[in-house]
């Protein structure tokens, strides 16, 4: 109703850009992580998937060779340090 009045108004403005970049950076995120995660390896995501029920001792992954050991609050040499 009252948008054909504001259509000459807001039809040059800059601003209008802002959201179509916004979406075209959500879309670009959101492809990029779905393609990551189907791409990633089983043992990877095992690996992953059994990181809540560490209690800091090794947990063994059959076929997963990069298992994570911490001995108080330092971790073992060798091993990757996920944050």
């Amino acid at each position: 109703m009252i948008g054909w009045l504001v259509k000459d108004f807001f039809g040059a403005s800059p601003m209008l850009a802002l959201p179509k970049i916004a979406l075209i950076l959500f879309l670009v995120v959101f492809v990029a992580v779905t393609i990551r995660t189907l791409l990633m390896k089983k043992t990877e995501v095992s690996a992953q998937a059994h990181l809540a029920l560490e209690d800091g001792n090794l947990v063994a992954v059959k076929g997963d060779s990069s298992t994570s050991r911490r001995s108080g609050s330092s971790i073992v040499a060798g091993e990757k340090h996920h944050g």
